[in-house]
């Protein structure tokens, strides 16, 4: 791809500030089969979303942080599973 092919790519994608991880594509290959989760991807390299601007390709304008949300929702998982070993602990307590 020369210098022309590569400003038309990122003027099509709305790219100001092309990241330097991907170059703007929004996706990488990972060597070691691992994905962004640290899953194993199953073959030798893995593709998957760029772990630095989230798959928009623009460092100015990156996506939501996908391993900021699955910890969050963890937390959340983890939580509710709290308040519901509570209320069954309470309503064990309770004679009906």
């Amino acid at each position: 791809m020369n210098d022309l092919e590569y400003q038309a790519f990122l003027n099509w994608r709305d790219i100001e500030v092309p990241c330097p991880r991907c170059g703007g594509s929004g996706s990488i290959v990972y060597p070691s089969t691992a994905t962004w989760r640290g899953g194993v991807g199953g073959c030798m390299c893995t593709p998957d979303v760029c772990d630095l601007c989230w798959g928009s390709g623009d460092t100015s304008q990156p996506f939501a942080n996908l391993r900021k949300l699955n910890n969050e929702l963890t937390s959340l998982r983890f939580r509710i599973k709290q308040v519901e070993q509570k209320l069954n602990d309470s309503k064990k307590g309770d004679p009906e």
